[in-house]
Protein backbone atom coordinates (compact mmCIF):
# COMPACT_ATOMS: atom_id res chain seq x y z
CA UNK A 1 0.00 0.00 0.00
CA UNK A 2 1.50 3.33 -0.63
CA UNK A 3 1.42 6.28 1.62
CA UNK A 4 -1.31 8.95 1.15
CA UNK A 5 -1.29 12.29 3.04
CA UNK A 6 -3.75 11.99 6.30
CA UNK A 7 -6.63 14.00 4.74
CA UNK A 8 -6.75 11.61 1.87
CA UNK A 9 -7.09 8.88 3.65
CA UNK A 10 -10.29 9.05 4.27
CA UNK A 11 -11.07 8.25 1.04
CA UNK A 12 -9.60 4.57 1.64
CA UNK A 13 -12.40 1.90 1.28
CA UNK A 14 -13.09 -0.56 3.38
CA UNK A 15 -10.64 -3.41 2.10
CA UNK A 16 -7.73 -0.73 2.30
CA UNK A 17 -8.09 0.60 5.88
CA UNK A 18 -8.50 -3.32 7.21
CA UNK A 19 -4.72 -3.54 5.17
CA UNK A 20 -3.15 -0.57 6.45
CA UNK A 21 -4.65 -1.88 9.93
CA UNK A 22 -3.07 -5.34 9.20
CA UNK A 23 0.75 -3.47 8.10
CA UNK A 24 0.18 -1.20 10.92
CA UNK A 25 0.20 -4.22 13.10
CA UNK A 26 2.83 -6.22 11.14
CA UNK A 27 5.42 -3.02 12.08
CA UNK A 28 4.86 -2.62 15.62
CA UNK A 29 5.36 -6.46 16.02
CA UNK A 30 8.80 -5.96 14.11
CA UNK A 31 9.93 -2.94 16.42
CA UNK A 32 9.18 -5.27 19.44
CA UNK A 33 6.18 -2.53 20.04
CA UNK A 34 3.57 -5.49 20.70
CA UNK A 35 4.24 -8.64 20.81
CA UNK A 36 1.73 -11.25 18.84
CA UNK A 37 -1.18 -10.34 16.00
CA UNK A 38 -4.78 -11.43 17.21
CA UNK A 39 -5.45 -14.45 18.52
CA UNK A 40 -5.80 -17.12 15.53
CA UNK A 41 -9.08 -18.77 17.54
CA UNK A 42 -11.34 -19.00 13.94
CA UNK A 43 -14.56 -18.84 16.68
CA UNK A 44 -17.08 -18.78 14.49
CA UNK A 45 -19.91 -17.79 17.30
CA UNK A 46 -21.68 -18.27 20.64
CA UNK A 47 -25.31 -19.05 19.66
CA UNK A 48 -28.07 -19.69 22.48
CA UNK A 49 -30.60 -22.32 21.62
CA UNK A 50 -28.94 -24.26 18.88
CA UNK A 51 -30.79 -26.43 19.14
CA UNK A 52 -34.24 -24.41 18.13
CA UNK A 53 -33.77 -24.76 14.83
CA UNK A 54 -33.86 -20.95 14.12
CA UNK A 55 -31.46 -21.35 10.60
CA UNK A 56 -30.32 -23.44 8.51
CA UNK A 57 -27.01 -23.31 8.51
CA UNK A 58 -24.01 -21.20 9.46
CA UNK A 59 -22.08 -18.79 7.02
CA UNK A 60 -18.14 -18.48 7.82
CA UNK A 61 -15.27 -16.63 6.43
CA UNK A 62 -11.89 -17.30 7.11
CA UNK A 63 -9.93 -14.22 6.40
CA UNK A 64 -5.95 -14.02 5.89
CA UNK A 65 -3.71 -11.56 7.97
CA UNK A 66 -4.24 -8.36 5.73
CA UNK A 67 -7.98 -9.09 5.90
CA UNK A 68 -8.76 -10.57 2.32
CA UNK A 69 -10.86 -13.26 2.26
CA UNK A 70 -8.94 -16.97 2.56
CA UNK A 71 -11.94 -19.42 2.65
CA UNK A 72 -15.91 -19.80 3.02
CA UNK A 73 -18.24 -21.84 3.75
CA UNK A 74 -21.79 -23.04 4.49
CA UNK A 75 -21.69 -25.38 7.16
CA UNK A 76 -25.51 -26.76 8.09
CA UNK A 77 -26.86 -26.63 11.25
CA UNK A 78 -26.62 -30.19 12.81
CA UNK A 79 -22.79 -30.12 11.45
CA UNK A 80 -22.42 -27.18 13.34
CA UNK A 81 -23.99 -28.83 16.38
CA UNK A 82 -21.77 -31.68 15.85
CA UNK A 83 -18.65 -29.30 16.28
CA UNK A 84 -20.33 -26.87 19.11
CA UNK A 85 -18.69 -26.65 22.37
CA UNK A 86 -21.12 -26.18 25.70
CA UNK A 87 -20.83 -23.47 27.85
CA UNK A 88 -22.32 -23.93 31.07
CA UNK A 89 -21.96 -20.68 32.57
CA UNK A 90 -23.21 -18.63 29.82
CA UNK A 91 -25.93 -21.41 28.18
CA UNK A 92 -24.70 -21.09 25.42
CA UNK A 93 -22.32 -23.27 22.98
CA UNK A 94 -19.19 -22.07 20.90
CA UNK A 95 -18.88 -23.15 16.91
CA UNK A 96 -15.39 -23.23 16.13
CA UNK A 97 -14.38 -23.52 12.45
CA UNK A 98 -11.29 -25.74 12.69
CA UNK A 99 -9.83 -27.14 9.56
CA UNK A 100 -11.89 -30.54 9.65
CA UNK A 101 -14.96 -28.45 8.94
CA UNK A 102 -13.68 -28.26 5.57
CA UNK A 103 -13.96 -32.28 5.31
CA UNK A 104 -17.10 -32.42 6.71
CA UNK A 105 -19.73 -34.08 3.59
CA UNK A 106 -22.13 -31.36 4.46
CA UNK A 107 -20.34 -28.24 4.34
CA UNK A 108 -20.11 -26.52 1.21
CA UNK A 109 -17.31 -24.66 0.27
CA UNK A 110 -18.22 -21.20 -1.52
CA UNK A 111 -15.12 -19.68 -1.90
CA UNK A 112 -15.00 -19.64 -5.37
CA UNK A 113 -18.72 -18.68 -5.63
CA UNK A 114 -18.25 -15.76 -3.27
CA UNK A 115 -15.00 -14.32 -5.08
CA UNK A 116 -16.88 -15.06 -8.69
CA UNK A 117 -19.55 -12.95 -7.27
CA UNK A 118 -17.28 -10.21 -6.65
CA UNK A 119 -16.15 -9.76 -9.97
Amino acid sequence: MTWRPLQSRESLSAPEVLRLHAATGDALRRRGVVQSAHTPSRQLCVLRALDAAHFDGLAAILFNADYSRYRSAIIPRAAGLKGATCIVRTSCRRVMHRDPVWTWPETRDVTLAIQAARH
